[in-house]
């Protein structure tokens, strides 16, 4: 099983960290921005082994024809955003899910909440812009953009623990079911996963 998932959001937000932990288990702090970028997995699913291709694109609006290519060929979505950083989240509604819907109206689209490991325990931010507002708000806007589901993970932690596998597996097993069995199914998911993956809908 081969699947294609495109990674997008604002620059900064954590995109790139996310593909190279997913791909390589690697986790650099260093940002450089990103024209265009393929990463490539082997990851275990329900279904056996699947090769997963992680489109890391550009968080520019320049870029907006590489991006296009990239939806044209995809399984799903990923829409990136900095928990820390409460600009990205408001992007996610006011201009990437606007896209997702002229571009690739009918591919599955997730939301994932990256840098989850340096926010402070009161949930506001560690030195960044302003802190996030109430959970609340947050799922107000991801359920206001129709996507299948909200994760959060960071790419700072070990691999094992910090929610990226189980991001991308998430991803990979959901995208070819309708919203109503994910419901169902999270629902028997374990204690563990749950503690280490917050999966909201």
């Amino acid at each position: 099983m081969d699947r294609r998932i495109v990674l997008i959001g604002d620059a900064g937000c954590g995109k790139t960290a996310l593909a190279m932990k997913m791909s390589e288990n690697i986790f650099n702090d260093f940002y450089q921005p990103t024209s265009f970028e393929n990463f490539q997995a082997e990851l275990p699913t329900n279904k056996g082994r699947c090769q997963i291709t992680i489109m890391d694109t550009s968080g520019c609006h320049e870029n907006t024809q590489l991006r296009k290519l990239a939806y044209k060929e995809c399984d799903a979505v990923i829409v990136c955003f900095d928990l820390t950083d409460e600009e990205t989240l408001t992007s996610v509604e006011k201009k990437w899910i606007p896209e997702l819907r002229e571009y690739c109206p009918q591919v599955p689209v997730f939301i994932a909440g990256c840098k989850r490991a340096i926010m402070c325990e009161n949930n506001c931010c560690c030195g960044r812009n302003c802190c996030m507002q109430t959970e609340e708000e947050l799922l107000r806007i991801v359920s206001s953009t129709g996507a299948m589901a909200f994760l959060e993970c960071s790419a700072a932690e070990p691999i094992s623990e910090d929610g990226v596998e189980n991001l991308f597996k998430f991803v990979v097993e959901s995208s070819g079911k309708k919203k109503k069995s994910i419901l169902t199914s999270i629902k028997k998911r374990s204690k563990q996963l749950k503690r280490r993956l917050s999966i909201h809908f």
